[in-house]
């Protein structure tokens, strides 16, 4: 009786069919390592893109502006009404005084009470208004539940993977009531980048009156006084 073993071709074929197998393992490893890094980042991307347009949404839903007292109604009685007509006249502002102007955030007070309206100004790449989202993080800190809100699109210079991206910035300043055109004092403003890597983004307003999108709103234009999208 003779023991024989593996032929030299036998082991060489058998060879070939293992490195095509592991040739094949290699393969649909690299790929499946390759599809999970894809998905990773689109995830994420696709996270972004939810959380941005929650804090965006929060943001807008508490756009806040307060009510300008309405004029005295006329009365029965002409003394009365006079007398409310007065009162009126009395509580207008000087529209010679420097200190009465609109600035980023608000309106010009319309009256001697001082109350001044939220102004919204929105282009096709920005947004800037007054909303009640703060939170504050401390107790005892000196903040408002108001703040003045942009939200930006700026390019990004040091992106390189997506060619010409855009960053949606937004900027909070908690110090609501003062002259945002006057400097000095304690720095208020922070950022916030909400997403990278955008490709186009375009803002748009739906005008009530009219049925329709525009691509700019303010409301301390002519055809939009007052009014919020």
């Amino acid at each position: 009786m003779t023991n024989r073993g593996f032929t030299l071709i036998e082991l060489m074929i058998a060879m070939i069919i293992m490195a095509f197998i592991s040739l094949g393992i290699f393969q649909a490893t690299q790929s499946t390592f390759r599809l999970r890094d894809v998905l990773g980042v689109e995830g994420t991307f696709y996270n972004s893109i939810r959380f941005s347009i929650n804090v965006l949404q929060r943001d807008l839903q508490h756009m806040n502006s307060p009510h300008i007292l309405a004029p005295p109604k006329p009365a029965n009685d002409p003394a009365a009404a006079q007398a409310g007509a007065q009162q009126q006249a009395s509580n207008v502002f000087d529209p010679t005084d420097s200190s009465n102007r609109s600035t980023q955030f608000w309106l010009a007070a319309s009256n001697t009470t001082g109350i001044r309206a939220a102004r919204f100004q929105g282009t096709d790449t920005t947004m800037s208004f007054i909303s009640s989202s703060h939170i504050r993080l401390y107790k005892d800190s000196k903040e408002s539940e108001f703040i003045k809100v942009t939200y930006e699109l700026k390019k990004e210079s040091d992106n390189k993977d997506v060619q010409g991206a855009s960053l949606l910035l937004k900027t909070e300043d908690t110090n609501v009531f003062a002259d945002e055109s006057i400097r000095g004092g304690p720095t208020t403003v922070a950022k916030f980048p909400l997403l990278r890597g955008i490709r186009s983004l375009k803002f748009e307003y739906w005008n009530t009156p009219q049925a329709r999108w525009d691509n700019k709103w303010d409301t301390d234009s002519e055809d939009q006084k007052g009014k919020y999208p």
